[in-house]
């Protein structure tokens, strides 16, 4: 058998610049942590919006913006959240009331409808925990 008439294995790259770029870059290819409605993602997607206007579910999300906030944001009443918890006081630091926390907020934008979706990471600095949580608002 002539080498050159081998077709590659399954799964490997071919050498086309656009059909290896497609099969390295595609949304059921990559490790998002959010999942769109019908974008390409065969996922399961993380939340689906029904627009009263044309009936679609389609939800194409990009980054907007991102922030880091020192704490935790508080959610509305009466969400269940990560609640204060006294750590025991050591000889350098008193007891503290509020666990220490960082936050990352990601906001993605549908550009065509205005849906905004936020992702708020929660470092728990003291518990090695992440709470994660999303946000969606239709402006």
């Amino acid at each position: 058998v002539n080498a050159a008439h081998v077709p590659p294995p399954l799964g490997s790259p071919v050498d086309h610049p656009v059909a290896s770029t497609i099969e390295r870059h595609g949304k059921n290819t990559t490790l998002a942590e959010l999942s769109d409605m019908g974008t390409g993602d065969y996922r399961k997607p993380s939340f689906i919006v029904r627009y009263n206007s044309d009936g679609s579910t389609i939800s194409p999300l990009t980054y907007q913006s991102h922030r880091i906030v020192a704490g935790k944001v508080s959610l509305p009443s009466p969400m269940p959240q990560v609640r204060p918890t006294p750590a025991a006081p050591s000889k350098s630091e008193p007891a503290s009331i509020e666990p220490a926390a960082t936050t990352l907020i990601i906001t993605m934008v549908d550009r065509h409808t205005g849906l905004k979706v936020e992702c708020h990471f929660t470092a728990m600095h003291n518990l090695e925990v992440i709470v994660r949580r999303l946000v969606v608002a239709n402006s």
